[in-house]
Order: structure tokens, then sequence, then C-alpha cells
């Protein structure tokens, strides 16, 4: 496999996306403008582009989350000659939302079959025109604004291509986002229709089969992970309200269709669970969270997931939950086509502190000897960064 270099991760880019052009310059630029010039330089030349192909096809830059741009027209001696080209407002203001304050902007765009898709923090889905930021379609899931929800965010959406020549006509190509009021829903890629076919009337409802103790808490805020036919979603979990708080059972399903293929819950069920040895069984039982909030990155030549996970619940205490809860606070490696676990790394053990791990893992080659080694690199709140080999365990 050959993966390209890794480079800083994204800036967040604001209310407003901002396209720019070469020119005289008007105003400093933002990371936010640096990467969606970059987007505006690629646009003309691959209006059917599949996410591989595009050069921002992903949340994190590619499937691997190396959130790095292999263009080189915008470099350091002529970056400060960007203008802007086009600028984009969403006109979510949050009329009618209970949680307006909360209102943000940290939805990355992607560019994949020659448009641009993002999300608002109301997990509005908006497609515009790369080239000059003219809005193509708009879908919007109707979320209850009347809602209390604990964490207000949509970090973006996922696209996907069936590649299967039988299947011809609309949806071919989706795009795929969870909202807050935990849906998973698919859209005509082209149109931003829902896709019928997939689940009831183009969306899965997420709460099915979970224990859920409070509606408004448990939500979807980072777009699923794709990984050939199959979308793997995880969890926001408002997980310091009390000890029995809703699971952070990761699962996937089918892209086409909407069935559920698997499902993994990082806690420990009984005695048969690979982590139950290291929790008190009595106590996982009514414990919740250890739930992958943040986004998961895919490596598609050994088929696996990777998931970060946040901290068992409650957050600042420990004595419900004995053990090293291992799982929670853990970069976990699953198989994409059953649910398997492969291998886990826990980075904070019995966690008190709230650190989930929130950054996207990184899927480089690191040389080793001269030889490349397929690796992982995990950032954390601890401000430890972490390096595995995510094949050799």
């Amino acid at each position: 496999m050959s993966n390209k270099k890794l480079t800083r991760p994204e800036s967040r880019s604001g209310t407003a996306p901002v396209v720019t052009r070469f020119g005289t310059r008007r105003r400093t630029p933002t990371a936010a403008v640096c990467l969606s010039a970059l987007l505006l330089l690629v646009s003309a030349t691959t209006q059917a582009q599949s996410p591989d192909a595009s050069d921002w096809g992903f949340y994190g830059g590619d499937a691997f989350g190396q959130h790095f741009s292999s263009l080189d027209q915008i470099k350091r001696d002529n970056v400060n000659e960007l203008t802007v080209a086009w600028t984009y407002r969403t006109g979510e203001l949050g009329e009618g939302f209970t949680a307006a304050s909360k209102l943000t902007f940290e939805a990355t765009p992607v560019l994949a079959f020659g448009l641009l898709y993002l999300e608002t923090a109301t997990n509005i889905v908006i497609a515009l025109n790369p080239e000059t930021g003219v809005q193509k379609w708009r879908y919007d899931p109707k979320i209850d604004r009347k809602r209390h929800y604990s964490d207000v965010a949509g970090r973006g959406v996922s696209v996907w291509e069936d590649t299967d020549p039988k299947h011809e006509g609309a949806c071919t190509q989706r795009i795929f986002v969870g909202t807050l009021d935990a849906r998973l829903v698919a859209l005509d890629a082209g149109t931003g229709q829902p896709c019928a076919d997939f689940g009831t009337n183009g969306q899965v409802d997420l709460t099915t089969n979970l224990r859920i103790r409070d509606r408004d808490s448990y939500e979807v805020t980072s777009p699923p992970a794709v990984v050939g036919d199959t979308v793997v979603v995880g969890s926001s979990v408002g997980d310091n309200r009390a000890v029995d708080v809703e699971r952070g059972v990761i699962r996937a399903f089918d892209a086409r269709t909407g069935a559920q293929r698997w499902s993994f819950d990082p806690i420990p069920g009984d005695s048969s669970h690979p982590a139950a040895a290291e929790w008190n069984l009595a106590q996982a039982s009514t414990t919740g969270a250890a739930n992958s909030w943040g986004v998961m990155s895919v490596d598609e030549e050994h088929g696996y997931v990777l998931i970060p996970t946040g901290s068992a619940s409650p957050d600042f205490y420990g004595g419900k939950r004995l053990g090293s809860n291992r799982f929670a606070n853990s970069l976990l490696a699953i198989d994409a086509a059953n649910g398997k676990l492969v291998w886990n790394q826990q980075l904070v053990h019995h966690d008190l502190w709230d650190f989930d791990l929130g950054a996207q893992p990184a899927l480089v080659d690191v040389e080793l000897q001269g030889i490349p080694v397929p690796a992982v690199i995990q950032a954390t709140k601890t401000g430890m960064l972490y390096v595995f080999d995510r094949v050799l365990f």
C-alpha cells in the first residue's frame, strides 16, 4: 500500500465556507481558506470523480485520515496572493432551536462526483458547485429543534459509489450523514433526495434495540466510515449524566439496503466478551458510554476500520466501574466484514479525567530499516502521540 505523507490536521472552518483565487492580496487567508482553495483547483478537471480519485473525498482528506493534499499549486511563497473567489453562507442561525447557543460550524467539506458536500450543525446537508459556490441542492432532515441535545455538532458527511454494474439509476452515488436525533440517512449524491431502498424511506433509526436513558443525549456528530459496501457508525453520548447512560455500541450497515450487518459493544455484557477480565461484570451491565464519537479511519487493504473510543460513564468517578475498563479510551481495529476485534490498545486505563480519544487515527507507512511498515498514529488528550504497527498484533 502506498500512503501519502502525514501533515498537520486541518483547522476548523467557521460559519461560512470560503473559496479563494490567486490575485492581489485583500486579507490574510485562514487554514480553511487554503483548504477550500485546494478543492477549487481540482474541481474543473474532476467533474465525475469518485471519493478516492478526489483530492479531498473524505473528512480527513482520504480514507487514511492523513489530512494531506498532494496538490502543489499553493506554496509558502505564493499563499499570500490568495484572495476570495466566492463565499457561501449556510443560513443556519438557529431559528427555533432550543440549543441555539451551542451552534458551531465544524464540518469539513468533501469533494466528490463534481460537487462539494457539507452539513450544518443541525444536519442540513448542502451540495455546492465547487467552482462558483452556487447551491445545487439542500436537504433538511428536520430534526426536532425543541429538544435539548447534549452536544450540537455536525462534522461532515461520507460519500459512496455503488460499483456493482447491475445497479443503475438513482442513488448509485450516495451521501451518508448521521443526525443529532440518531438517524443514519442515505441521500442521492446528485439530487439530495433520500434513497428509498435504504432502511425506511432513506433512513435507519439508530436507537433501535439500544438502552436509551435520555433520548436527547444519544446522537451522531461525526461522519460514518465507509468500507466497501459497509457503513460503520458510532455515537455521541452525554457521558457524565449518570452511570447507566447509553452504551457506545458500534454498528455496521449495508450501504444499499440499510440492513444491520454487525455490532460491537466495547463494554462487556458477559464473561465471553474479550474485555471481561478487566471489568467488574456486575457493574459493567449498568455502565454506559465507551463510545466512538470522533472520526474513524479505514484500512481497505487489510479490511480494518480503526476506531477511537471515549471514557466509560460517568467521566469523573470510577467507583461504579472497577477495573481498567478496557476498550474504553482505546484504539480498536475491527474487521469491517464481520465486526470481530482484530486488536486493541487502551491508551488511558480506568479514565477519571474524560480523556476520550477524540482525534481521527492517521494511517501511514513508517520506514524502519528501509522497510515501509503499515502503522497508525493516534493523538490523545494526554499530549501523548502513539504509533502502532496496525497489522502485526
